[in-house]
């Protein structure tokens, strides 16, 4: 089936419809309205006592997925040490082998150490 300037149409079921310009305005708009009042909501929610319980679960769960994915302290290396033991730093970091990396603060650390 020969189409427009003899060039072999596509079957039906392969063309692509044109999306026309004023669906594809309409739909970012939609986008950029459903992501301000998400960001809105999420403001919102986190100013209520049961909202600030919601998104911290969804921040645990979000570090316990970082973790499946690797994302854990593999080793801990403190340089200018003489005086203090393994212990006590380890104690002061809170943090051990496994722990998900974006639940250690490396600012907060060190102001703990210091």
């Amino acid at each position: 089936m020969k189409g427009r300037g003899g060039r072999v149409a596509p079957p039906p079921w392969r063309r692509r419809r044109r999306i026309a310009p004023s669906m594809r305005r309409a739909a970012l708009w939609a986008t950029v309205v459903v992501l301000a009042a998400g960001g809105y909501g999420a403001v919102v929610l986190s100013r209520l006592p049961l909202g600030q319980a919601i998104l911290g679960a969804a921040a645990d769960r979000a570090l316990a997925a970082s973790a499946a994915l690797g994302l854990v302290v593999g080793d801990i290396e403190v340089e200018g040490r003489e005086t203090t033991d393994t212990a006590t730093i380890m104690a002061a970091l809170a943090a051990e082998r496994g722990t998900p990396i974006f639940a250690v603060s490396p600012d907060w650390a060190k102001a703990k150490l210091e």
